[in-house]
């Protein structure tokens, strides 16, 4: 059971469940719901991160957290509804994979259905960044990281530009 002690830590990034589809969120896991999310959110931000899926501190459950210190929301099996037209490349960071940057191509905008900490259904719509930062972290909870989300290419040049920044240090 997670309690208020819980410390999370994230696993590596070649642990297979960042690689596993998860499981739906039931309230009768034996899992206290708000001593997760608060850690998570917690954990989040003291990593600098602005969203934390449950596979990333090695728990295949439907949950992730997003925001910063002001605004924060956690999100409990989540699904997409739509998503909107225009694609939009930015550059993406992971928790999960310390220090390596891709440029992702990503909808700018889409509609959700999720249920809150309350378990109550929530439906929006998310624009920009929140929207990225959503479908970086649906992914997670789908088995996919964004590092497969980039032509090979580009993922082997800025692995080269993450080791060599290591070495720098």
């Amino acid at each position: 059971m997670v309690t208020e002690e819980l410390t999370l830590d994230l696993v590596s990034e070649s642990d297979p469940v960042l690689r596993t589809p998860v499981r739906a969120w039931n309230d009768d896991i034996g899992i206290d719901k708000k001593a997760l999310v608060k850690e998570m959110l917690s954990y989040m931000i003291i990593k600098g991160g602005i969203g934390l899926a449950a596979p990333q501190i090695g728990l295949d459950l439907a949950v992730f957290v997003m925001g910063n210190e002001t605004e924060s929301h956690a999100l409990f099996n989540p699904r997409i509804v739509s998503v909107g037209k225009e694609i939009v490349q930015m550059q993406e960071g992971c928790l999960s994979f310390p220090g390596l940057y891709l440029n992702v191509k990503r909808p700018e905008s889409v509609i959700i259905q999720y249920e809150d900490l309350e378990g109550k259904t929530q439906d929006r719509e998310l624009k920009g960044i929140m929207a990225r930062v959503f479908l970086h972290e649906y992914d997670h909870l789908m088995g996919i990281c964004f590092t497969d989300r980039v032509a090979d290419l580009s993922l082997k040049l800025a692995q080269g530009r993450r080791a060599k920044n290591i070495k720098k240090r």
